[in-house]
């Protein structure tokens, strides 16, 4: 405290009639000292704090990112077996099937697929007993639009009719 600062404090001494002042003047540390302290404590707090909601943040954007991965990696592997099973259709293997227990698009997707890898393998089986001479089989259309069932249809048709002109 400064000279000014100082609140002088009026003591009567005995009958002189004169009172006296005491002074007393004490440094700023040590009035503060409580406060410095306190200070101090709130300031390392104050990091501590900060430190570690970076660290919780840091650990949530990590623990997000390896979730959001997985789930990805769920999402993305029936997709991927689906065109796996697209490129053997388009390549003449129909023994192929997809196990998705989802009733979502790629549910719906994998079921369209399992069905059209059914029908080609009921036509190829079809076309082989032809192949063998079996001229009674009864060719099914899966649809009225249904291009090979027609084809073959009309093979066994023909190829009954050559055999009656022979």
């Amino acid at each position: 405290l400064s000279l000014h600062d100082a609140l002088p404090i009026s003591i009567p001494l005995g009958k002189t009639g004169k009172p006296w002042a005491v002074l007393i003047q004490v440094p700023n540390d040590v009035v503060l000292e409580q406060v410095n302290a306190l200070n101090h404590d709130i300031t390392s707090r104050s990091v501590f704090t900060t430190l570690l909601q970076i660290g919780i943040g840091i650990a949530i954007v990590v623990l997000a990112s390896v979730f959001l991965w997985r789930m990805s990696g769920r999402i993305a592997k029936p997709i991927r077996d689906a065109a796996e099973m697209a490129q053997n259709i388009e390549d003449g293997v129909f023994d192929t099937r997809l196990t998705v227990a989802s009733s979502d698009e790629v549910g719906k997707l994998a079921s369209a697929l399992n069905s059209m890898s059914d029908s080609l393998q009921e036509k190829v089986n079809l076309a082989e007993q032809i192949s063998q001479g079996n001229l009674d089989c009864n060719v099914k259309l899966t649809s009225p639009s249904d291009q090979l069932g027609k084809a073959l249809q009309k093979m066994v048709e023909n190829l009954n009719r050559l055999i009656g002109n022979l």
